[in-house]
């Protein structure tokens, strides 16, 4: 599956709450998007990737974020 951190299995537990019927395979395939963008700022931080790659990904992941969430629509957060 994933790796994921106690913070994040904390909100994804959180998101489950707040979207009972919604399938879960979205709101992991959400959490996956989140840890991604979590890791960039980890590795721009920790200087594992230049400023530059790091604004190319991070657009990446908003544009991401803008289409899932105009895909699922009734996810609540």
């Amino acid at each position: 599956m994933f790796d994921l951190n106690v913070d994040e299995v904390y909100s994804l537990l959180d998101l489950r709450s707040k979207n009972e019927n919604l399938d879960f395979s979205i709101l992991a395939d959400w959490m996956k998007i989140l840890t991604k963008e979590k890791e960039l700022k980890f590795q721009k931080n920790n200087g594992e990737i230049d400023f530059k790659n790091y604004l190319k990904s991070i657009n990446m992941i908003k544009k991401l974020k803008s289409e899932f969430i105009d895909k699922h629509k009734e996810l609540r957060f």
